[in-house]
């Protein structure tokens, strides 16, 4: 029976309530399959005698496949040293599933390994949802990234505006200081030409009275002339 090698009842017991719910497969120390359980073998897709006398290789993904750590792997299991986590393998299909899997060495009497266990359940749903989960947050990472650089640009944008209409506010000062001075300077012109035509009236004025005086002249010096030429009449 498949875990025979226990050796106790209520190991036995054990082992087959975890049979039960998780994917198991018995290994010799080097990593040789022995047997396997219905789970394991309907989650990695093959038949028992597809596996049986198989080395642990089988299931090893070859784009993720060091050989130094895998040796290392089962060196340590033949140690007696427990191993367990998220491990990557490879279906009959060519698929790749994440197991959750411990990796059990069980000892002899004399403390050697004889056998090794792996109690595994696939995560691949999990993974593949926590990657999601992460690929979100890292585009969430990546937008809010994005509308703070874009928050940055509109701030450069709001400060090159409030330069512009500074700098508009400025130019309309300047204008308007402008329209003043020509304002007063269109004043003063005014009052100018108001004063060259008060002047020329003036003028005007003056030659007008100047021909009166001439004129009054005139007829004065044409009655002293008179008064003169009446004068030697009377005198012969």
């Amino acid at each position: 029976m498949f875990g025979k090698s226990s050796g106790s009842k209520d190991a036995q017991q054990i082992f087959d309530a975890l049979s039960k719910s998780m994917a198991v497969i018995e290994f010799e120390p080097d990593g040789t399959i022995i047997t396997a359980n219905d789970n394991f073998l309907k989650t990695m897709g093959y038949e028992l005698s597809e596996i049986v006398g198989q080395h642990h290789r089988m299931f090893m993904p070859d784009e993720l496949f060091d050989q130094t750590e895998y040796e290392k792997f089962w060196a340590d299991l033949r140690a007696g040293q427990f191993a367990f986590g998220a491990m990557a393998r490879q279906k009959k299909n060519g698929e790749m599933i994440w197991l959750e899997a411990s990796y059990n060495p069980i000892l002899d009497r004399n403390g050697k390994v004889k056998r090794v266990f792996k109690f595994a359940t696939d995560i691949t749903e999990r993974r593949v949802e926590r990657a999601m989960w992460q690929s979100v947050f890292r585009a969430t990472d990546q937008i809010s990234e994005e509308i703070a650089g874009i928050q940055g640009i509109s701030n450069e944008v709001v400060d090159a505006l409030q330069g512009i209409s500074s700098s508009i506010e400025t130019a309309r000062d300047s204008v308007t200081n402008i329209a003043s001075a020509v304002e007063e300077q269109t004043s003063v012109t005014d009052g100018v030409s108001q004063n060259m035509q008060s002047m020329a009236v003036a003028v005007e004025v003056l030659s007008t009275s100047l021909g009166e005086i001439s004129s009054m002249s005139g007829l004065v010096g044409d009655s002293v002339g008179r008064t003169r030429s009446a004068a030697e009449i009377l005198a012969r």
